[in-house]
């Protein structure tokens, strides 16, 4: 046996291989690419009493090491002279022929191979080809025979094949350990030699399957859990169980909990059990094992914080660390066991008018982790919940405009299969305001190209029950282009839910997918669908093509104009004739003294105007009062501006003699002239009297004031 230092080292598909065998310097060996051991030097003196050579041949990567004995056997074949026959007459040598052995048909064949991997090459059955390249006359044929452990439906040549020409066993698809462990079967070789005899040989072959971690964890068959519980219940602990297909020493497990800001999950303590396949979450006998994983969840309810809370979710992970996705399976490796917190139930309020129209929606319930929605039919008929995304809307219009009630309620159910999660409570008040709309509501808000005919119609999923009208911030290509809407809260509102998808009328906006004259698609979706920009004003039509137009600046209004009046306007025409139409009918009116029925000739109807009235027509009268109101008020005007005249002169006049008499003296504009000069004369010669005149002990003159009469 050599060093380890000297034994010679290859790269195979990433994987190192060394091979240690004895008597190195009589014969040594080579790994070629495929794994197969061929004799590079022989030295034929040496090798007289050599039977057989071990081998010991080791295999290396990053993650495994695994090592095999096998044992080259020698036989010696004496050829004499050139002329090299085979020998037919020796019967053993017609096994070589098959497996390059004689060691009988009870030698078992031992392979292994790892689960997913097809397309390759497990055994050489037929070792030698020294006998193979003498004995070209023997024919060698190889079948596939007895095997077992296969599930059913299978066979085994859909796995395994023999290349007749190189004896080469082949794995031609993958075989999956959790199914079958290990698998049995036989090959049944033929040799047709010249002579009429025919040989036929066995070999047993057992094929081991490696097991690989390519199975995720899943609670029974599920991979996401769900399970609602009350705080009220007061539960310490919970346990959940997940199960691995695959073998412990492929797993690694780690369990944590995640989104829990309150730590409503206080400790987590992880168990591994180990056991056969399960059926019914029962362990199957002589079955390949598996492995389950047990966590005990304690809660903390200590947290008040709780009670802010309608409804709390936290999530237990299980996850596979050392998870290699299988050929077959697009599950990640991570079970999830999701625990909600029940709080108090959600109360909606919304109001709708009685001529809300069909599709009309009133409330989208929040996503709490369930599948689906549902309200009992028996609650109520005008309203449903859409399955999967929880859109309310009318669904009834005639039984919402026959209802005697002004407030419905009923309840969406929040389910997560069977199971009810969550109750949403609404109630919708009756709006029983009138609404002046043309038409009726079975078209689309969509189809009205202007502003005046939108806010007069109605259409479908109208809440108010007449269309809306959404303005356009520019004229250049925008988002917010003009349109004519059913509710401006989710039409158009760049997405086409589940209401306006099922229904294309509803909102063509969001969810038309054909090309849009004047503006582009949304091309977030696949296939692109509804208006992402356009300019103008936008309308769609019964086929879902929308149309968006610009319209043109609006033009200063132009002066109205006047008609001149000229002269010949103003004549009165009161001799033209006035022109009498009889009842008009559809047959010719006789007349009284006609025998002949001859029908009236309308030309004949013209009667001149009397000449012995008051000679003017109705206009000419009109003229002639019109010409007398006027001089009338241009007197009254005169007039009004003399009496004006009059009364601003007394005033001018008035304030005139207020200065001349101060203030506590009287007027005397009313006394004679020449009493008037007496008087000033005698107020003369008061005023001298008082200034000769002694004064009084207090300083005032005893002389008496002057009283007006």
């Amino acid at each position: 046996m050599t060093d380890s230092e000297s034994i010679p080292q290859m790269t195979i598909q990433n994987i190192l291989i060394n091979a240690v065998y004895e008597f190195s310097d009589v014969i040594r060996f080579h790994i070629d690419g495929d794994g197969w051991i061929n004799i590079t030097h022989l030295n034929r003196a040496q090798t007289r009493d050599i039977t057989n050579v071990s081998l010991y041949v080791t295999s290396n990567d990053q993650h495994h090491e695994t090592a095999a004995y096998t044992i080259v056997n020698i036989r010696k074949v004496n050829v004499s002279g050139e002329t090299r026959e085979c020998p037919y007459q020796h019967p053993a040598y017609h096994q070589h022929l098959c497996f390059g052995d004689d060691d009988g048909n009870d030698k078992e064949l031992v392979l292994t191979v790892e689960e997913n991997q097809s397309g390759m090459t497990l055994s050489r059955l037929r070792q030698g080809v020294f006998l193979r390249s003498i004995c070209r006359e023997a024919s060698v044929n190889y079948q596939i025979l007895n095997a077992t452990n296969l599930r059913n439906g299978m066979h085994i040549e859909d796995f395994f094949e023999v290349q007749q020409n190189t004896s080469f066993l082949y794995l031609k698809s993958p075989l999956n350990r959790e199914d079958t462990a290990e698998l049995h079967f036989t090959i049944l070789c033929t040799v047709h030699l010249p002579t009429p005899k025919v040989s036929t040989f066995k070999r047993n072959i057992r094929v081991i399957v490696g097991d690989v971690d390519d199975n995720p964890p899943l609670f029974q068959t599920l991979q996401h859990f769900q399970r609602t519980i009350n705080p009220a219940e007061t539960i310490k602990s919970l346990s959940a169980v997940v199960t691995d297909r695959d073998m412990a020493t492929a797993d690694e497990y780690e369990v944590t909990a995640r989104n829990d800001p309150l730590g409503i999950v206080k400790n987590i303590t992880k168990r591994e059990f180990h056991h056969g396949q399960l059926v019914d979450q029962k362990p199957v006998a002589n079955s390949p094992t598996a492995t389950s994983i047990a966590a005990v969840i304690a809660l903390n309810w200590s947290t008040s914080a709780l009670a802010n809370y309608t409804f709390y979710s936290v999530d237990i992970l299980f996850k596979d660390k050392n998870y290699i996705r299988g050929i077959e399976s697009n599950i990640e490796g991570t079970a999830i066991y999701t625990l909600h917190v029940k709080g108090h139930d959600l109360n909606i309020q919304k109001t709708i008018s009685r001529n809300a129209s069909k599709f009309a929606q009133i409330y989208k319930i929040p996503d709490k982790g369930g599948d689906h929605f549902y309200i009992d039919p028996h609650e109520t008929t005008i309203f449903v919940v859409s399955w999967y995304t929880g859109i309310v809307y009318v669904d009834s219009e005639m039984a919402l405009r026959s209802t005697s009630h002004k407030v419905i309620k009923f309840k969406v159910k929040i389910m997560k299969g069977n199971i009810i999660q969550e109750k949403v409570h609404i109630s919708v008040n009756i709006d029983d305001t009138p609404v002046n709309v043309t038409g009726e509501c079975g078209h689309s808000c969509s189809f009205y190209k202007s502003k005046e005919e939108c806010t007069s119609h109605c259409g479908l999923g109208t809440l108010s029950g007449h269309c809306h009208v959404r303005k356009g911030l520019k004229h250049s290509p925008t988002a917010l282009y003009g349109t004519c809407s059913p509710n401006l809260v989710h039409c158009p509102d760049g997405i086409c839910d589940d209401v306006e998808n099922n229904h294309p009328m509803l909102c063509p906006q969001d969810c038309t997918v054909k090309n849009v004259i004047g503006g582009s698609l949304n091309t977030k979706y696949k296939p692109p669908m509804g208006i992402k920009q356009a300019g103008g004003w936008c309308s769609c039509d019964t086929s879902g093509s929308c149309t968006c137009k610009t319209p043109p600046p609006p033009s200063p209004p132009s002066p109205p104009k006047k008609k001149p009046i000229t002269e010949a306007s103003m004549e009165c025409n009161c001799d033209r004739a006035v022109k009498i139409y009889p009842r008009q009918s559809t047959f010719a009116t006789p007349s009284l003294n006609d025998t002949n029925n001859k029908p009236i000739n309308r030309d004949e109807n013209f009667v001149p105007k009397n000449r012995n009235d008051d000679g003017c027509s109705g206009n000419c009268k009109t003229i002639v009062i019109a010409v007398v109101s006027g001089f009338l008020c241009f007197t009254y005007a005169i007039i009004l501006i003399y009496c004006m005249w009059r009364c601003h002169r007394h005033r001018r006049h008035n304030n005139k003699t207020n200065k001349k008499y101060p203030p506590g003296s009287v007027s005397m504009s009313a006394v004679h002239s020449d009493y008037v000069e007496e008087q000033n004369r005698l107020v003369s010669q008061s005023n001298m009297a008082d200034l000769a005149a002694p004064k009084s002990i207090d300083g005032h003159s005893e002389v008496s004031q002057f009283h007006a009469l």
